[in-house]
């Protein structure tokens, strides 16, 4: 692939979550965007379908998706975080669990049960893409309305019930503290955390994550080494 053109995405969100392959009475959420996410959002502005055969039990994402490198970062002074809620969740439980409500669901969901969720409150990142031009285009055009081919979806922030209410194309990148890998020479801050880079639908266990970890000083630009090339992690 010849890449020779960079979009600098602003996102914002008032609420977001990405979740962690882990199930439970606690939800806990990735502090950002993943690349696989974005990933995913870069797609639909797109109008590029990822999903495979309709036909199978669990649909696949498609294996000739279009390379693309990426870079995302924490805007500097956004003051973002992580929060949690408590909620009823409704599901289905494994086995013969409250068999005993059934009868009294008629049908419907009869297990219940409290459970913490977390969620990032003032999602405020760059999102950073190289790809070639007429990727950019799609990606500009869909930002802007002119592309009005149907989609599948819309584009949310990682929950149905948490959406967008930003994403502007900028001419440079707001001075922000990018997230790298944790091998990166670049100056970072303590700890680190798991990201998730592409989502492996029909058999979890093959997820990829990457250990990531934020560039100690804000800055408006982070070297070419550092961007994360999904097409290679998808090969």
């Amino acid at each position: 692939m010849n890449i020779v053109e960079a979009l600098w995405l602003h996102v914002h969100a008032p609420f977001a979550a990405y979740l962690t392959l882990r199930s439970g009475t606690y939800r806990d959420t990735m502090p950002i965007m993943p690349p696989s996410a974005a990933y995913g959002l870069i797609l639909n502005l797109a109008g590029i379908e990822m999903r495979g055969s309709l036909r199978e039990p669990i649909t696949p994402i498609r294996a000739d998706l279009p390379p693309l490198k990426l870079a995302f970062g924490r805007v500097a002074g956004s003051f973002s975080g992580v929060s949690v809620l408590l909620q009823n969740m409704h599901n289905y439980p494994v086995g013969d669990t409250g068999k005993e409500r059934k009868a009294k669901a008629h049908g419907t969901k009869h297990w219940i049960e409290p459970t913490y969720r977390e969620i990032i409150v003032n999602l405020d990142m760059m999102l950073g893409v190289k790809a070639e031009p007429e990727l950019i285009s799609l990606v500009r055009s869909g930002l802007t309305g002119e592309d009005d081919r149907p989609r599948y979806g819309f584009p949310f922030a990682g929950d149905n019930n948490f959406l967008f209410d930003r994403i502007d194309c900028l001419n440079e990148p707001l001075p922000s503290h990018w997230f790298v890998s944790i091998e990166s020479n670049l100056e970072l801050e303590a700890g680190a955390m798991s990201l998730t880079m592409e989502i492996d639908r029909q058999n979890p266990s093959q997820t990829k994550s990457l250990m990531f970890s934020t560039t100690k000083t804000a800055m408006t630009s982070i070297p070419d080494s550092e961007w994360l090339a999904m097409f290679e992690i998808r090969n």
